[in-house]
């Protein structure tokens, strides 16, 4: 098979990507955070150990937070802004601190400030290794712990001179020795996380197509007929014409060109959330969310008319036989797919090289 027949498209049929997941946690662990905070601020209120730039610090945080999950509940597609607020004002907050720390603008005879201090600050990393890509979430946790140990060392020497600064010393040399093992723990969890993904990617997709499977197919299909409303979901069931006349008369190897050839076709001609995928043999099955019966028709005519008009080089004229179907209510992956089936027989029985609809369109 030559190169110019492999397909250049990221492979489809997942409904909770990466990126999905991510902006579900940001939800949650956002909203434990404003909890936490607001505990945290009501307790040293009550104390009388809040200090002066906690009481401009803690706002802040809280409207900071509130907003940029208001901004990720309104428009998902905000969640690299809200990552970036997030991450980035409890990043500023805990390296200013750190520099009131050392420079002796707030008080730490008690030991309080700093304990909690040194307590919260691998926050930073977690949040930047759970949220962000491993690369720059790598570059960023280096950029904040070069802060901390230039800070640390200008902490020694200002304890030479300046005695109230030999108690946050022992503190900061901790976090310069400890703060490199976080770093290296999240690091590897992120790599093992990658390795995970990529591992459960190659095990739902099709290694001919690059499309997905059929596993993944069935799979991301039970999953849209449970959480979408069904009659927004439409299938069609794909087989190409006489494909057993094209391996006996070119081989296997021309076989398999058109297939990769179709893959390409079709997921070239659908949109980002419907998902293409080889359904066995010389099978796909398209799955479209958030259609209607006259829209899935007439995609499947589009997608017939590309496949008619793109010639392979070897075989010519490519055609296929599409069977749809739209979702009823209680529809199941088996009843769906059943009437989609019977389709595509009547469409093969018609004289191939068409699309039957097996619902009425509205």
């Amino acid at each position: 098979m030559t190169d110019n027949w492999q397909p250049d498209f990221p492979p489809s049929g997942k409904f909770q990507s990466l990126e999905d997941i991510r902006r579900q946690w940001l939800k949650i662990l956002s909203g434990i955070f404003l909890v936490a905070l607001t505990s945290l601020w009501l307790g040293e209120l009550v104390m009388g150990c809040l200090s002066p730039m906690d009481k401009l610090a803690y706002p802040a945080l809280l409207s900071l937070t509130s907003l940029s999950l208001i901004l990720l509940q309104l428009n998902p597609r905000a969640y690299k802004i809200a990552v970036m607020v997030i991450v980035g004002v409890l990043t500023a907050y805990q390296l200013i601190f750190l520099q009131a720390i050392i420079w002796g603008y707030l008080p730490t005879t008690n030991g309080y400030k700093l304990a909690t201090f040194v307590q919260w600050f691998p926050l930073i990393y977690l949040l930047t290794f759970v949220f962000v890509r491993r690369k720059y979430a790598l570059g960023f946790s280096l950029f904040v712990y070069g802060w901390v140990a230039l800070s640390a060392l200008g902490c020694g020497w200002l304890a030479q001179v300046l005695p109230v600064q030999k108690q946050a010393f022992p503190y900061l040399l901790n976090m310069v020795i400890a703060h490199p093992i976080y770093i290296s723990i999240f690091t590897a969890v992120a790599s093992l996380q990658k390795s995970f993904s990529q591992f459960q990617t190659d095990a739902d997709i099709d290694y001919l197509t690059n499309l997905s499977n059929r596993r993944a197919a069935s799979r991301a299909l039970e999953r849209a007929l449970s959480s979408h409303a069904q009659a927004s979901i439409g299938v069609m069931l794909i087989d190409i014409d006489r494909f057993k006349t094209i391996n006996d008369a070119f081989g296997h190897g021309i076989g398999d060109q058109v297939l990769v050839q179709v893959g390409k076709l079709f997921q070239q001609g659908l949109r980002k959330t419907d998902i293409a995928s080889r359904w066995g043999g010389e099978e796909f099955l398209v799955v479209l969310v958030t259609t209607t019966a006259s829209e899935l028709y007439q995609t499947a005519e589009r997608l017939r008319l590309r496949l008619e008009a793109y010639p392979h080089p070897a075989v010519g004229q490519v055609t296929a036989s599409f069977g749809v179907a739209i979702a009823r209510p209680g529809d199941r992956l088996e009843t769906l797919l059943r009437r989609a089936d019977q389709a595509l027989f009547k469409a093969k029985r018609a004289g191939r090289n068409r699309v039957v609809v097996a619902d009425p369109i509205d």
